[in-house]
């Protein structure tokens, strides 16, 4: 079981930080000021999408669709996406988003303590 979850962890890490140390390489010079920096980035991007979401349906546009918000929120931006339910009172009435947030939260903390452990980062 371990060795599954350990090609998972592996499989989903690697396409992400190959990512961010291409575009981010010559700027940042560790894998960890790379984290960092896509850590910070989801959160914000989390945060604009929840503001945005708000502002278009305040003006009855076209809104980001949920399963975008989610998979923000899924991608590390979960922090961003949960601060931005709490700013603008948005999406605090959906399930969806007033457990699932905080679930993929525990769970990324849980996938952090464990890749820690492991090595993997």
């Amino acid at each position: 079981m371990d060795a599954f979850i350990d090609s998972i962890f592996t499989g989903i890490l690697n396409p992400i930080m190959n990512f961010f140390d291409l575009i981010l390489g010559a700027i940042f010079s560790s894998r960890a000021s790379t984290l960092i920096f896509g850590f910070i980035f989801m959160n914000l991007l989390g945060f604009l999408f929840m503001y945005l979401d708000k502002k278009f349906a305040k003006e009855e546009k076209r809104r980001i669709s949920e399963n975008t918000l989610l998979l923000t929120a899924a991608l590390f931006g979960s922090l961003g996406i949960l601060a931005g339910m709490k700013k603008f009172r948005h999406k605090t009435l959906h399930k969806k988003f007033t457990i699932g947030v905080p679930l993929i939260i525990v769970a990324q903390i849980i996938f952090v303590i464990y890749s820690l452990i492991n090595g993997t980062f």
